[in-house]
């Protein structure tokens, strides 16, 4: 119960940081960014408490103007990675050269359950029975972005692609094409390749980090 009401206070906390600065603020991009992620923190769900939950156990704020501020600027500049086709393709497919791993996140706990050796092989450690892989993004402003925009087409009862960027177990970062899908048994399965090495993720890895980079109207 302590748990409960921990992870319901974390959520009011985050959310009234975002509706004063969405509805203070005078920029209307940042308007729509804030709003819609009020949107996704005002819905009851156990993963948007989880969410909040891992990255404040970090010391960061997972909804917090200055994101709302990176994630403008990247929408701005026609940043490819914050594009909608690049976040979720839909005519993403799984390339034929390479192997494919598969995962099972339990709903509830935000644990994941069960995965294939080629899975670990490609994480390059054994993540059953660990937290799935939110506290592992490269970029907070990315993983945000990424989260808020999957998590209600993941519950919208068809499977879908994305791309996600995570730190390895070794600590080296990769590029995952996902394709997942949630489960009338409470999980994600989730299937993915490691596509880091492509020439078209190479050049998306030569951009900077949104996390640090100098936003031009600060």
């Amino acid at each position: 119960q302590n748990g409960k009401k921990k992870r319901v206070n974390l959520v009011e906390e985050e959310l009234k940081q975002l509706l004063d600065f969405a509805f203070d603020s005078g920029n209307e991009p940042q308007h729509e960014i804030a709003k819609s992620l009020v949107s996704f923190l005002q819905k009851e769900d156990n993963i948007r408490s989880a969410i909040v939950q891992v990255h404040k156990s970090k010391g960061i704020s997972f909804f917090c103007p200055r994101l709302v501020e990176r994630i403008t600027y990247a929408r701005r500049i026609n940043d490819v990675r914050f594009s909608e086709d690049f976040l979720v393709p839909k005519n993403a497919a799984f390339l034929s050269d390479r192997v494919i791993g598969s995962d099972v996140m339990d709903i509830r706990s935000k644990m994941i359950v069960d995965s294939d050796n080629i899975s670990r092989m490609l994480m390059r450690g054994d993540h059953r029975h660990k937290a799935g892989k939110l506290s592992r993004q490269v970029s907070h402003v990315y993983g945000t972005h990424m989260i808020n925009t999957i998590t209600p087409l993941v519950f919208g009862g068809k499977a879908i692609w994305y791309h996600q960027h995570i730190y390895r177990y070794d600590g080296t970062p990769m590029w995952q094409l996902v394709r997942i899908e949630a489960r009338p048994d409470g999980t994600l399965r989730a299937s993915w390749q490691d596509v880091t090495d492509t020439p078209f993720m190479q050049y998306i890895s030569s951009l900077p980090n949104m996390d640090t980079v100098s936003i031009g109207y600060r």
